[in-house]
């Protein structure tokens, strides 16, 4: 398994670049039709989100749905892939309606799968996000 760092997604993702865009394909065709063959962990889709919005101009939306379909792919890895799911299910819904951060969304899921009672935090911005308390 390889783990993939955030500039390689970009890379696939936009096409920005192209001598590294190549040389990303390159790394994935290698391993053509190997499942879980590239690791991508929950700091990478974070940042991922981040640089694309920041960056790129993508809308959260947009970002989240880029996301998804690495999901969708089985040469993709992930740290926890059904929370992931879950995440990005609840943070593309509050995106639509609140503008929610998936990284505020992905913070409370960890969290709660830490058996954690709740997240505090002075972020208004993560009220609403399930299992967060503003304090």
């Amino acid at each position: 398994m390889t783990g993939l760092d955030t500039n390689v997604l970009i890379r696939l993702l936009t096409a920005d670049e192209p001598v590294q865009l190549k040389a990303a394909a390159r790394l994935l065709a290698a391993h053509d039709g190997q499942a879980g063959a590239f690791f991508i962990n929950d700091m990478v889709l974070a940042e991922l989100v981040r640089v694309l919005g920041r960056l790129y101009g993508y809308a959260p939306t947009e970002a989240l749905t880029a996301i998804a379909s690495l999901l969708d792919s089985d040469a993709f890895a992930f740290e926890d892939r059904e929370r992931l799911g879950h995440a990005l299910g609840h943070a593309l819904g509050l995106c639509q309606a609140q503008g929610r951060d998936f990284a505020d969304t992905m913070i409370a899921l960890k969290n709660a799968a830490s058996r954690c009672v709740h997240t505090a935090t002075f972020d208004k911005a993560m009220r609403g996000v399930p299992g967060v308390q503003v304090i």
